[in-house]
């Protein structure tokens, strides 16, 4: 019997993370069971579960490739280009650019988050997520920039995740925009 390369599996394994992440992202978390997962994915149960034991392992793998994936190289883009934290907000603000970030992964980031408050294994992912999120912003702000600065611009895109979700107007400009809203007045020398 052939033996499956690692590009196969690791081919197939994608194809079971894209069906899920379409299915949690148009139906949420509870409404989607996992017969919609292996339908999506055109696979069958034992399949999916080779690579998943449970939908909760579906769900962090996913939440685990938007931090390596599109999150972190995000603000690494950016890094030693922050000259305070509103620009470092700003500079980050493509995240909310229309493209299947926020069509797929902000809705499943923000369940995620939500989730975090009923489901102790979430609220470790989420944790884990803002974590990873946080370091990552301290590095790129300049340094002496207080730690609570990251935390004042991961509380922002939260918030701007979370209204992307609801309001049409959530766009890069409008995210730089608020961000200029507070920073300090440069005084002239």
């Amino acid at each position: 019997m052939p033996k499956v390369s690692q590009e196969h599996l690791e081919r197939r394994r994608q194809q079971i993370l894209d069906a899920a992440t379409d299915c949690f992202a148009r139906q949420g978390f509870h409404a989607t069971s996992m017969q919609d997962i292996f339908r999506a994915s055109g696979l069958s149960a034992g399949a999916v579960y080779r690579y998943f034991p449970s939908k909760n392992s579906l769900i962090k793998a996913i939440a685990e490739k938007m931090m390596n994936e599109v999150l972190a190289p995000t603000i690494d883009a950016v890094s030693g280009q922050c000259p305070d934290p509103a620009g470092a907000l700003a500079s980050i603000a493509v995240l909310f650019e229309p493209s299947e970030l926020r069509a797929r992964t902000l809705p499943v980031t923000v369940q995620v988050w939500a989730e975090s408050f009923r489901d102790p294994e979430m609220a470790d992912l989420a944790r884990d997520m803002i974590d990873h999120i946080l370091k990552r912003l301290t590095q790129i702000l300049p340094a002496g920039t207080p730690p609570e600065a990251a935390r004042l611009i991961m509380a922002a895109l939260q918030g701007f995740a979370i209204q992307s979700g609801i309001l049409d107007d959530v766009t890069p400009e409008l995210v730089a925009a608020a961000s200029r809203a507070f920073a300090p007045p440069q005084r002239e020398a």
